[in-house]
């Protein structure tokens, strides 16, 4: 590996990205690993955008109480949201247990979780495989 990669006094490839407002602040880039939090305690999140890609959806409680959660995704319509799919178009089972579920979401994805009964402390989170 050289010396001096990724600095621009040394590196004659290095492209330094700034903010457009005249703060010559770094521009934040997302990184590979991503988690969106759909569900904090039992409260569904508004809904996250997501980067694509493969994706792991964890959700745990610490009792479901009979309840239960889906994960949707907002159509190409703009507003109706649907239920996601397995890559083969089979339907996702909902989470009705402590449980990963892998799955992949095109680019810029909108997801959000839907909860039905009253489970006690769940989380759900989808984190972005590198």
């Amino acid at each position: 590996m050289r010396s001096g990669i990724g600095d621009s006094a040394k590196d004659p490839f290095f492209v330094a990205a700034v903010a457009g407002d005249g703060s010559g602040a770094p521009v934040q880039y997302g990184s590979k690993q991503e988690t969106l939090p759909l569900v904090n305690n039992s409260v569904a999140s508004p809904p996250q955008t997501a980067f694509g890609g493969d994706y792991q959806i964890r959700a745990v409680a610490s009792n479901w109480n009979g309840g239960s959660a889906k994960i949707q995704f907002l159509d190409a319509d703009g507003s109706t949201y649907s239920d996601l799919t397995n890559q083969d178009g089979s339907a996702v089972t909902p989470f009705t247990a402590n449980r990963t579920q892998p799955t992949g979401l095109g680019s810029n994805a909108i997801i959000k979780a839907v909860i039905t009964g009253s489970p006690v402390g769940l989380f759900i989170v989808a984190s972005r495989m590198p």
